[in-house]
């Protein structure tokens, strides 16, 4: 894997961002350090995406990702948006972690804290949320396909419930949203907590 050390200068990393880069082959990553700005070129795949206590990068680009992903407070990472495509845990400390955060994979994602984004899109697999909160509370999550475990809270400005998708928010699960629910078909079952004084639900089916 790549290890990224603090550094005056601004570097820009890439790994199969064209073709090539599968989820065998796909390298670890960990920042440590402290440095100024970071691009990674768009589409660049990893295994594990991993950034050390006290950095304080600027990251930006978009990146697939098929381990794990840490991120910490200090960092500027709101630029940076990761596709979620295998099996690991997510832990972030902070605000601020990372911008719009896609998950679509056949594997397990296990949230290890709270985590905060700047939007959320699920279209494929198995998220276990440890009770924990995502927090995306200006942004709008998206709903198409997947499980959920250990719902905790979904914090939002609003939940998109794509065509056709059948979600159920369990027992215990709360889905706050500051502006809309909005339900164009498919199923859509609340067994636990929907708040937001000012949400409004939009039915389109």
């Amino acid at each position: 894997g790549f290890v990224v050390l603090s550094s005056s200068t601004t570097p820009t990393i890439n790994f199969g961002s064209t073709a090539g880069a599968t989820s065998t082959n796909a390298p670890n990553i960990t920042f440590t350090g402290i440095t100024q700005v970071i691009t990674i070129t768009a589409t660049s795949s990893f295994n594990n995406f991993i950034m050390n206590t006290g950095c304080t990068y600027t990251l930006s680009g978009t990146i697939n990702v098929y381990g794990s992903l840490t991120t910490v407070t200090g960092s500027v990472v709101t630029g940076l948006a990761v596709n979620l495509l295998g099996t690991g845990t997510v832990t972030g400390t902070g605000s601020n972690r990372i911008g719009l955060l896609t998950i679509q994979t056949s594997g397990t994602i296990t949230f290890a804290s709270s985590f905060w984004c700047t939007g959320y899109t699920q279209t494929a697999g198995t998220v276990d949320w440890g009770n924990f909160t995502l927090q995306s509370s200006t942004s709008t999550i998206t709903y198409t396909a997947g499980t959920f475990s250990n719902v905790g809270t979904f914090s939002c400005s609003s939940w998109v419930h794509s065509a056709g998708a059948t979600f159920t928010l369990p027992v215990g699960g709360t889905i706050t949203a500051s502006t809309a629910i909005t339900i164009t078909s498919g199923s859509f079952t609340v067994n636990g907590t929907i708040s937001g004084s000012t949400a409004t639900f939009i039915l389109t089916a």
